[in-house]
């Protein structure tokens, strides 16, 4: 055990301290119920006992489960796709090589700009840094000063198919995650905005398939 390198993983040893501290409280207070517990009106002694000796058995399943196979491939994947739905997101869909040409197309086309290693975040559903996210620069035909934010869910769901199903908070959440507007601001998006960019069928949305199709 002592020569067993490790390291921590927030998304699995924080369930595991939390769960294993829940266990552990249930295995004391059962223990000192048991010890001290008395008969209640014609209830025998034994009936309280067993009852405080079962919820002592749970609280010691609850730890094991933590240190369990179980625990890290199955359980934990699950409470995070409960908490956020698009944690599934494939990390095998692109290559690097791919990954890097699909950001350089974008930045050509003035589409946005950042660091390639936000970008690589972003397709692998990665934690990135609120100063790191990627500028999307892509303005309103009809205003410059308005970001176009029908181009960037566009852009979104052609890199990840998934977005599209989601729902409207969710994709928000995604996009705020990742993107900022040039003076590394939270991008503005409306449930009302999401909701239209799924109805718009506009042909230069469909040109933004062109980036990530090549």
């Amino acid at each position: 055990m002592f020569n067993t390198p490790t390291t921590w993983n927030k998304h699995i040893d924080k369930p595991r301290f939390y769960m294993y501290a829940v266990g552990f409280l249930f295995m004391l207070i059962a223990s000192i119920l048991f010890k001290s517990s008395k008969p209640i009106f014609s209830i025998p002694i034994e009936v309280p006992k067993i009852l405080f000796f079962i919820v002592f058995l749970m609280g010691g399943f609850i730890c094991h489960f933590t240190w369990t196979k179980k625990f890290k491939t199955t359980f934990i994947p699950k409470v995070q796709h409960n908490l956020n739905p698009l944690s599934i997101i494939s990390e095998t869909r692109y290559s690097n090589d791919e990954i890097n040409q699909i950001f350089e197309r974008a930045i050509s086309k003035g589409l946005c700009k950042g660091d390639l290693k936000s970008f690589e975040h972003l397709v692998h559903n990665k934690e990135v840094e609120p100063d790191k996210r990627i500028q999307w620069l892509d303005t309103s035909p009809k205003n410059a000063k308005i970001l176009n934010t029908q181009t960037l869910l566009e852009f979104l769901s052609n890199l990840i198919p998934e977005l599209e199903s989601s729902t409207n908070k969710n994709i928000i959440s995604f996009c705020n995650k990742y993107f900022c507007d040039s003076e590394m601001k939270t991008i503005k998006i409306s449930s009302k905005t999401v909701t239209k960019w799924k109805k718009n069928k506009s042909d230069y949305l469909k040109d933004l398939s062109d980036i990530i199709k090549g």
